[in-house]
């Protein structure tokens, strides 16, 4: 018992102190205090930092606010204030205003794949009168070809698996296609469990980029290839760290999967220069 009251307190003293020495928790604190009671895909307009943000589904907004915002995950270090990104997998914009807010010059390419959420990211990036960004309306794949979408309705949309019915057709295009003769300081890849696929063939172009944040997806009954992709960017100089928003405490026992999932992690990639081989 002494171990669980231990663990509550400690817990409740580290919500306090985020709550008065880290402006961004409490501005999450504050959302879920007057949304979270919202109904789920029940479509709200948040005002936060001066932006008035269309939101189709509050509760996978706070989450992507509280990682983005709150916790910093995307995060990087930039000699200059106009470093160029890519953004794969933008859904309603959240990480475009981080980095706009961190990095005010910078140059965003965006896709998203959804055309729904896609008219949503439209309105919250161009009605926020937010520059110098470029949005496409297309999945991130391993070819220029036309694929099977499943349409969720806020931020699990994919390109479809076995299971998926909500399916509609939308134009994809190669990730090797525009990592082409590009350099980009920030590359961020999000969508859905295509990431693998997606990466495919484009191992040649990973010494042009300098910190790369992956989010893995996997799904089961279905090969993970979790070295591959790691192995991937470790021949190419990177160092790797992960987060496990998603996973099973005691995998042996049984894994209760999530949306088809059995494990979700955040894939950091860096490069150090002065890294011994």
């Amino acid at each position: 018992m002494d171990g669980i009251f231990s663990a509550l307190f400690h817990g409740s003293l580290r919500h306090l102190y985020r709550l008065f020495t880290e402006p961004e928790y409490r501005r999450y604190c504050w959302l879920v205090t007057r949304y979270g009671m919202t109904s789920r895909y029940r479509q709200r307009t948040v005002c936060i930092h001066g932006w008035k943000l269309i939101v189709p589904d509050v509760a996978s907004f706070l989450s992507a606010y509280k990682e983005i915002f709150a916790e910093d995950i995307y995060a990087f270090p930039s000699d200059n204030m106009n470093p160029v990104i890519l953004d794969c997998g933008a859904n309603i914009g959240l990480s475009i205003l981080y980095f706009k807010k961190r990095y005010s010059q910078s140059k965003i390419i965006v896709y998203e794949a959804d055309p729904e959420i896609f008219k949503i990211l439209e309105q919250n990036i161009v009605g926020n009168s937010i520059k110098g960004i470029e949005l496409i309306n297309k999945a991130v794949w391993s070819s220029d070809t036309i694929v099977e979408f499943n349409v969720e309705g806020a931020d699990g949309g994919r390109i479809k698996t076995g299971s998926d019915i909500n399916i509609i057709r939308i134009p994809a295009v190669s990730l090797e296609s525009i990592f082409r003769d590009r350099r980009f300081d920030f590359v961020k890849i999000d969508i859905e469990g295509a990431e693998m696929e997606a990466l495919r063939g484009c191992e040649s172009h990973l010494q042009n980029l300098k910190n790369v944040f992956v989010e893995f997806h996997s799904f089961a009954g279905r090969k993970q290839e979790l070295g591959e992709l790691i192995g991937m960017f470790e021949r190419n100089g990177f160092r790797v760290h992960i987060h496990p928003p998603f996973i099973a405490k005691r995998p042996f026992l049984g894994i209760q999967e999530n949306y088809g999932m059995d494990m979700q992690l955040n894939l950091f990639f860096w490069k150090h220069d002065n890294e011994q081989a």
